[in-house]
């Protein structure tokens, strides 16, 4: 659960700091990392794949967008969503080379858009068709009892990072680091 924060804090960290305005909404967001699990990928790998793209595009929608071309992407070529992202994120940034090597046919002419296009027209429907698959149902599987326990270890989380972060207070305190020498002093002679 402490993973699963550090992940949505990363990924609402990085939307913060790069879309002008955003109003700290989350739900649209975890109801976009929830159509992810539904295509088989961890909420964990989801949110990286955004957290990569939202740095890069600066735009929500966009990453959100290019996501599920990465999706379909590393299912039709049997490869893990973080590598798909990347590949989507160089075409975004006009560097076309990997996509050569995972067998789609793009030039070095062809623009952003038509590498995309190129993708999408190679690729499409290949996450759905996967999560659909017995293979993509085992995926799931495997996954949920996970989320469902970071969604009970979150809860608790909540419980107790007060009491948590007051004693982690305590024993920063000067009393405290004070009283730790002064054991330490005693030991040493």
């Amino acid at each position: 659960a402490s993973d699963e924060q550090v992940g949505m804090d990363r990924l609402y960290g990085t939307v913060k700091n790069s879309i002008a305005g955003w109003d700290g909404n989350t739900a649209a967001i975890e109801k976009h990392i929830s159509s992810m699990e539904k295509l088989a990928f961890s909420d964990d790998e989801a949110r990286d794949s955004l957290n990569f793209l939202v740095g890069q595009t600066k735009d929500l929608k966009e990453a959100q967008e290019l996501q599920a071309t990465a999706a379909d992407l590393a299912r039709a070529k049997g490869i893990d969503l973080m590598t798909a992202t990347k590949a989507v994120g160089k075409v975004d940034n006009e560097s076309i080379g990997i996509l050569k090597k995972l067998g789609i046919e793009v030039t070095d002419q062809m623009t952003k858009e038509e590498a995309l296009a190129a993708i999408r027209k190679t690729t499409a429907g290949q996450a759905e068709t996967y999560a659909n698959s017995a293979a993509g149902s085992m995926s799931r599987l495997q996954t949920s009892p996970g989320n469902a326990f970071e969604t009970i270890g979150g809860a608790v989380l909540n419980l107790v990072s007060g009491p948590l972060q007051a004693i982690a207070d305590w024993f920063s305190s000067e009393e405290v680091q004070a009283g730790i020498q002064q054991a330490a002093d005693f030991i040493g002679r």
